[in-house]
């Protein structure tokens, strides 16, 4: 099969193209794809309190009966012991991101209720137009549900004097195993 000249240059040119665009999507588009995540930090700390949520049923079916009065500290061991972003200490820079979070636990000694039970929540976060919300986990039944709500709504669910004195009983950083590969190698 014989292409005339011009048929020929029209592959040539057409063969220089998709390799320079093939080039500059590898050199310089997908450097920036890589570089800027698909899910908004509130997407991650979403899917993160879904690991928690997941934990605590872990947690609650492997202690059976024995669940002690108050087994939030408890559970912030087990978590740890799981996955290397749990910490009790909060992130330090220059490991701290926008995708870090605390948690505050309010655990029962059942993982049942009757009626909605708020069971945790997160630190607060900006979102539309700077309101301030937080992901609470709710138990209802043996069900766990994962809302987003706002800061004021949270805060008249929880208490005003709870609201403003509790201490997070544990954190997520996404910069963890970062922060724990460097001070390992300092350590050397």
């Amino acid at each position: 099969m014989r292409f005339s000249k011009k048929v020929k240059y029209l592959i040539i040119v057409l063969l220089l193209v998709v390799s320079t665009l093939l080039a500059i999507g590898k050199w310089y588009v997908l450097p920036i794809l890589m570089k800027y995540p698909s899910y908004p930090p509130s997407a991650i700390i979403g899917i993160n309190c879904s690991k928690v949520a997941k934990a605590l049923r872990l947690y609650y079916e492997g202690l059976g009966a024995n669940v002690p009065e108050n087994p939030s500290p408890d559970f912030v061991n087990y978590l740890i012991d799981i996955d290397p972003l749990f910490s009790r200490e909060a992130p330090v820079a220059p490991y701290t991101s926008e995708r870090d979070i605390s948690f505050y636990l309010l655990l029962p000694c059942k993982l049942e209720s009757s009626a909605p039970l708020l069971i945790a929540y997160t630190s607060p976060f900006t979102r539309n137009k700077g309101e301030l919300f937080r992901y609470s986990l709710f138990l209802q039944g043996r069900e766990i549900s994962i809302l987003l709500l706002r800061e004021s709504l949270l805060k008249g669910i929880v208490g005003d004097e709870t609201f403003e004195n509790k201490k997070p009983d544990f954190y997520i950083w996404e910069k963890m195993r970062k922060y724990l590969r460097d001070q390992s190698d300092k350590g050397k």
